[in-house]
């Protein structure tokens, strides 16, 4: 058993060279070069489901305590986005105190301190720990790409908002983003499209709220907002050439923004679907 491996090069020279012998191997990077070299066969584990993240609160917890307050244990379990860590500190912690759920579910539903009360102590039971773990491991343009994504409020970003956000080329910002997905900072949910859930984009929000003065910050989100703002012009032009253009002027995109350009009514429709 080997668990919690940095990459594949760490573990390569452990495994056995027996076909008799097996080695299970837990990561958060997908260590996609033992699969490709080594014929290693992935597990992927999810989050837990609703009913999967409900079952674990009331076997920390009894059944007596989230059945008596079953508004405050989905609460719970929504501000841990079913993450299990999360859970095992917010079941600790109710268990620990014996204070109503409902305290914890408040305390937990506060955003910006969400990260401060899922600390269980030291740097195995802390969130914010776990994933310092996983971010430290970046390449230096990755790691500025997770900082902005961040800054994205909504649920997913396209590779192509992505690079506008960074100010980079497609195919650099695509690189970055497939080193995120490995070590699971981002997921790929889509062709071209990737989210992380609440607690990431938390934990990423942190590097730039201590830049909230930086004048680059704000060079970023304007690069995003002309993603968006030329690309909708660009797919309401196409789906409607002889509608009259709306009486504003439309300043000149900001340098690094890489706003959509579809061939065709079919490809600004699945743009205006995703992202208008």
């Amino acid at each position: 058993m080997l668990d919690n491996a940095r990459d594949a090069e760490q573990v390569r020279p452990l495994l056995p060279g027996s076909a008799t012998a097996a080695v299970v191997i837990t990561s958060r990077n997908q260590l996609i070069p033992l699969l490709a070299v080594d014929e290693a066969h992935p597990l992927v584990l999810d989050l837990f489901t609703q009913d999967e993240a409900r079952a674990l609160l009331t076997r920390r917890l009894g059944a007596d305590r989230t059945g008596a307050e079953p508004g405050a244990t989905e609460r719970i379990i929504t501000a841990c986005a079913r993450l299990t860590l999360a859970l095992g500190i917010a079941a600790a912690r109710a268990g620990h105190s014996g204070s109503p759920l409902d305290g914890i579910a408040a305390e937990l539903g506060d955003a910006t301190s969400r990260l401060e009360a899922l600390n269980g102590g030291d740097a195995v039971s802390a969130v914010r720990a776990v994933f310092s773990w996983s971010y430290t491991a970046l390449s230096p343009p990755a790691a500025r790409l997770f900082q902005l994504l961040g800054q994205h409020a909504v649920p997913d970003i396209s590779t192509a908002a992505a690079a506008s956000l960074a100010g980079r080329p497609i195919r650099q910002v695509r690189q970055s983003l497939e080193e995120l997905v490995r070590i699971n900072l981002v997921v790929q949910h889509g062709p071209g499209r990737y989210m992380s859930h609440d607690f990431l984009r938390a934990y990423a929000a942190d590097f730039t709220d201590t830049t909230n003065g930086d004048p680059a910050v704000h060079t970023d989100v304007t690069r995003l907002m002309d993603y968006y703002t030329h690309s909708a012009h660009t797919v309401a032009r196409l789906l409607r050439p002889h509608q009259d253009a709306i009486p504003l002027r439309l300043d000149p995109a900001s340098a690094g923004t890489n706003a959509e350009q579809p061939a065709d009514i079919e490809a600004a429709m699945a743009w205006l679907t995703a992202d208008g």
